[in-house]
């Protein structure tokens, strides 16, 4: 369902308008401007068909609505349950937003933009807008539903771990243990970042940091609860951090320095260097593991006797040789094979009965095992099936990795990485300290923080 803009006669304008006036006034006074945005932007066109459920974000709190008029209340509405992604409470939102400052000239990045109501907001107030969503099927959502509104542009990739544009204003949805050494980078002179600053049990406070040159300001503007931020989610800080709240005192926090400081009037000191840590995502795989069907063994023997037979009447095998792709070394090799650990094998799923072997691959193999028939070299792969492999996935797929081991694998499998990997090949300077984060459809995984000198910091 796709809802356009508020025209004079939209039924639900007076509705919208009474909404924008309620929500922008509980905080405080309401700025103009953005009662206004609220007034204006129809919340029915992000959130999908009804039944829409509604709630406070508890567990046993929530109900079902199919009403329009309904959605203009101060509430949440749930935008996946599942997930714990919902469309946040318009009061907070209007609030965090009128901290903000926006004005025409500004340039903002909304991270964790859902399906772009906020986003949508924001637009009415600034000049444009760069929206990132990493959970693809929302992305897409809301690039549907923001295409009314020019100045944005969607994003569908994480907003951390590397360099963002310039912005006048950066306004995260999603709670960060500490935040984004890459967001800071990002904010010009008097530039605002303000982000859900939250401990291990989801709550804490919306922090709002500007920047003044080479220092920053800072301040937090209200208590909050999110969802978390995937790669901005450190676990020992985050537990340190909700005993830091809970003991209180947020309310006299005015700077915020990149270096761990000292002395009394310091409420909260990071884990000393591991928010610079470079992020780097990669796929998540949640799948179940089962024994070999033998059904899908008999398959794979069938693939290698094929295999072997399309080699033996190969006119010219010799071409059909490829080129090895060299294994990395040193720090690299560290952190493509924690990313494959901690992902853990999405990528293997294609592999399924076939495990990409072919004749290119069998001609290596037989070049490397000349003493080898065809059954010993069928029995050679056989062998290796992994005891327990991923449900669906690769029977070489099991829960330690890859059972093949490079001289049998397919040439496509030892050269290949997931875009989040070749991104980290890719970069002009090997970071001094790296982290894995491995999501998927609102799950995370995280590897230790890795180290050029060692590693530190375990999930």
């Amino acid at each position: 369902m796709i809802l356009r803009m508020t025209t004079d006669r939209d039924p639900l304008a007076e509705c919208r308008a009474a909404y924008a006036r309620e929500v922008n006034a509980r905080f405080g006074p309401p700025d103009p401007a953005v009662e206004a945005a609220f007034a204006k932007v129809p919340r029915e066109a992000f959130l999908g068909p009804p039944p829409w459920p509604f709630g406070s974000g508890g567990t046993a709190s929530w109900s079902e609505t199919s009403d329009p008029p309904s959605l203009y209340q101060d509430r949440l509405i749930a935008l996946d349950r599942a997930k714990g992604i919902n469309n946040g409470q318009p009061s907070l939102h209007a609030h965090c937003i009128t901290a903000l400052r926006l004005t025409r000239k500004d340039h903002v990045l909304h991270i964790g933009a859902g399906t772009g109501y906020y986003t949508a907001i924001l637009a009415e107030l600034a000049g444009s807008v760069d929206a990132y969503e990493i959970e693809s099927a929302l992305a897409a959502r809301a690039a549907e539903n923001l295409a009314p509104w020019p100045n944005v542009t969607v994003h569908a990739e994480s907003a951390t771990g590397r360099p963002l544009p310039d912005a006048d204003a950066i306004y995260v949805s999603a709670g960060a243990s500490h935040p984004g050494p890459y967001w800071l980078d990002a904010l010009r002179d008097q530039g605002r970042l303000l982000f859900p600053l939250t401990g291990d049990e989801g709550w804490g406070g919306m922090l709002l940091v500007e920047r003044r040159g080479s220092k920053f300001a800072a301040r937090f503007v209200s208590d909050c609860s999110f969802i978390n931020c995937a790669g901005l989610r450190d676990p020992v800080t985050a537990a340190r951090l909700t005993e830091v709240f809970r003991g209180g005192g947020k309310e006299k926090v005015r700077s915020l320095t990149r270096k761990p400081p000292s002395g009394a009037t310091v409420w909260f000191a990071g884990a000393g260097g591991m928010s610079e840590a470079v992020i780097v995502t990669v796929p998540l795989l949640n799948d179940t593991l089962e024994a070999p069907p033998p059904g899908r063994v008999r398959a794979l023997k069938r693939h290698l006797v094929q295999s072997l037979r399309d080699l033996r009447v190969a006119k010219r095998p010799e071409r059909l040789i490829q080129k090895a792709t060299p294994e990395p070394s040193g720090f690299t090799a560290t952190v493509l094979a924690a990313g494959c650990a901690t992902c853990r094998g999405h990528c293997c799923k294609g592999g399924g009965d076939h495990a990409y072997i072919d004749e290119r691959t069998m001609v290596r193999v037989r070049g490397d095992n000349p003493e080898l028939d065809a059954r010993a070299i069928i029995r050679l792969f056989l062998e290796r099936l992994a005891p327990r492999s991923y449900q669906g996935s690769c029977l070489f797929h099991g829960p330690e990795g890859c059972t093949l081991g490079r001289p049998l694998r397919a040439e496509l499998c030892n050269a290949y990485y997931c875009n989040g990997l070749q991104d980290f090949m890719k970069r002009a300077e090997v970071p001094e300290h790296v982290r894995i984060v491995a999501a998927r459809n609102g799950m995370e995984r995280r590897s230790a923080i890795m180290s050029r000198r060692g590693s530190r910091g375990g999930n």
